[in-house]
């Protein structure tokens, strides 16, 4: 038979609730630093997440509880952080497109570019 249990209601509801507000806030963030709201959806979402499961879970199974499930949200933060500075570089377009830039260069054929080379 199937109960709700009003306490995992409470915590679905605060758990979604507070990571829309801190997602949104984080894409109007981003967006008001001159980015596009990817990485403020991203990085928003992640806070968002962390903050959102820490009260809900505060709410409904405890402190300590809480606590643990936070720290379990915020381990992922550092990777991603590593990721996208790997990708994009410190703005210059990243290792990724320096290396896309250059394989493109090599590859190009046109007359102006051969004679430079």
């Amino acid at each position: 038979m199937f109960i709700l249990e009003h306490s995992d209601i409470l915590f679905g509801f605060i758990d979604n609730f507070v990571l829309a507000l801190c997602a949104i806030g984080g894409i109007d963030l981003d967006k008001k630093l001159g980015g596009s709201g990817i990485h403020g959806a991203v990085y928003g979402g992640f806070f968002g997440n962390s903050l959102s499961d820490f009260l809900a879970a505060q709410f409904s199974y405890g402190f300590l509880p809480a606590v643990e499930i936070t720290i379990g949200c915020l381990i992922v933060v550092p990777p991603v952080w590593i990721y996208y500075k790997f990708k994009n570089g410190n703005n210059r377009g990243g290792i990724t497109q320096q290396w896309k830039l250059k394989k493109q260069k090599s590859y190009y054929s046109g007359p102006i570019e051969r004679s430079m080379f």
